[in-house]
């Protein structure tokens, strides 16, 4: 779902931990961050 919300790949690194913290998504958005930053 998450790769599917464009917006998202364009936030920082903090709107990702934001993200994941009120989602409760943490582990599959710690995943999805890491690989947005290796590609980068």
């Amino acid at each position: 779902a998450l790769l599917q919300m464009t917006p998202f790949w364009r936030a920082r690194p903090e709107v990702w931990e934001q993200l994941a913290a009120s989602t409760g998504l943490s582990c599959q958005t710690d995943f999805n961050l890491h690989l947005w930053q290796r590609n980068r």
